[in-house]
């Protein structure tokens, strides 16, 4: 079986994260990463023993970041027409305009939780819903503060059920 390839667009704390995280996996490939600046933690992979490609999502900023030294590979949009899915970790209100992008090319994706809901078809918990989400196109994850209450009431639900829940955080 291929492994799948895939992309992470935005290269913070989190997208960094979840480069490594796909890197490690034996059925997918990170394809490349995306960002708009030669920030630090680009800056920093470009300086490291990593070996993914970086690409600008902003045409007009392709100049910027090889000027700033960064070896870009090209533009968001070239990566996408070669990639089988993002996880997009963009700054929140990004993801949304991102969206737009991704299915021009026919591209599923994977919302961090900076989002403002709705911005995926569906909301995502790995415990309580998968075989709900596993064929939506374009899915966003709960923040950490839900993702922690979600597991907490996922297991009273398993353990003698649950009705209905108030949560404040």
């Amino acid at each position: 079986m291929a492994k799948k390839k895939v992309a992470v667009v935005g290269y913070g704390t989190i997208g960094e994260r979840i480069a490594d995280g796909i890197d490690l996996q034996d059925d997918m490939e990170m394809t490349g990463v995306v960002d708009v600046a030669a920030s630090l933690p680009i800056r920093a992979l470009g300086e490291s023993d990593k070996d993914y490609p970086i690409f600008c999502g902003l045409k007009d900023k392709v100049d910027d970041m090889k000027k700033d030294g960064v070896k870009v590979q090209g533009t968001m949009e070239e990566l996408l027409q070669d990639i089988d899915a993002v996880i997009d970790a963009c700054p929140p209100g990004v993801g949304a305009k991102n969206r737009k992008i991704y299915e021009k090319f026919g591209v599923p994706a994977i919302f961090q939780a900076g989002e403002k809901y709705g911005v995926g078809d569906a909301m995502f918990h790995p415990m309580a819903n998968y075989d709900k989400v596993k064929n939506q196109k374009y899915i966003q994850m709960l923040s950490c503060n839900t993702n922690g209450i979600a597991r907490q009431i996922f297991a009273c639900d398993r353990a003698f059920g649950v009705e209905e829940a108030v949560c404040m955080i």
